[in-house]
């Protein structure tokens, strides 16, 4: 069995919740501070039960002693109701952390070659608030999403308001028409989205990149090394081939002078 897992060395601000505010049609923002109070550099890793609705910067990284990180934790826009809600209700963050070398340069090789009882681990939960500060994450979702709303008074003039109805669920396609393509509103949260998109594939496009150049780099590194283990083992050939030759030809003038005296 693995051994326990090391007490959190990093302090984090906020300690144990992400908070994001609304609206939610929108990219939203919050932020992790990551300090080392220690004396030993750390390295340093943020996960997230849900990769493709969060977008992390920096994700990884090391820490010097004494300093701190910011980290960014952008929101993808959803819709605060219903089963979109109860599904980020559960979502959670993963801070883990490992003791690094001053001259570690390469987080892969010292992840992988880390043992568990060397990893610290914190755990946040997310909370989404609303505009008004209401904490969206904590009302039930049968409130949101089920409850009918209260019938508006009658007017002074007598005229009946409109029958309102259950709202549509998120989502819905068979919802009586509200001619969404049409909607300036709609087509506006459908851009935003679209634009959050494109924001999430860029950021991972630079991941990406980063991660090749860091290989290329490591590749020529590892090729300049083992060019420098070779050339000793060349030049040794070199010598030892020149010498040779050398007999071959002084052995070659012996036999040509004694035939001459001859």
């Amino acid at each position: 069995m693995p051994g326990p897992v090391l007490e959190q060395v990093l302090l984090l601000t906020p300690p144990s919740e992400l908070v994001f505010t609304g609206p939610f049609h929108d990219v939203v923002q919050t932020y992790l501070k990551l300090k080392n109070p220690s004396d030993k550099r750390v390295c340093f890793k943020v996960k997230t039960t849900a990769p493709k609705q969060y977008c992390v910067r920096p994700n990884s990284g090391f820490i010097d002693p004494g300093r701190e990180v910011e980290v960014t934790v952008m929101l993808q826009p959803f819709e605060p109701f219903g089963k979109d809600l109860s599904e980020k209700n559960r979502h959670k963050f993963l801070v883990q952390s490992l003791h690094a070398g001053d001259n570690q340069q390469d987080q892969e090789t010292l992840w992988a070659q880390s043992d568990i009882s060397q990893k610290m681990e914190t755990k946040l939960r997310c909370v989404f608030r609303a505009g008004d500060d209401a904490l969206v994450s904590r009302v039930p979702v049968s409130a949101t999403a089920t409850e009918p709303p209260r019938s508006p008074a009658p007017s002074s003039t007598g005229a009946r308001p409109p029958p309102v109805g259950p709202p549509a669920a998120a989502g819905d396609r068979n919802a009586a028409p509200t001619h969404k393509s049409n909607d300036p509103g709609i087509l506006e949260t459908e851009l935003k989205r679209l634009n959050a998109d494109l924001t999430l594939a860029r950021n991972e496009k630079a991941s990406i990149t980063e991660e090749l150049e860091r290989l290329r780099t490591t590749s020529q590194k590892h090729s300049e090394e083992l060019e420098k283990r070779a050339r000793p083992a060349a030049m040794s050939l070199f010598a030892r081939l020149k010498f040779t030759v050398a007999i071959l030809v002084a052995l070659l003038l012996g036999v040509v002078m004694g035939k001459l005296i001859l």
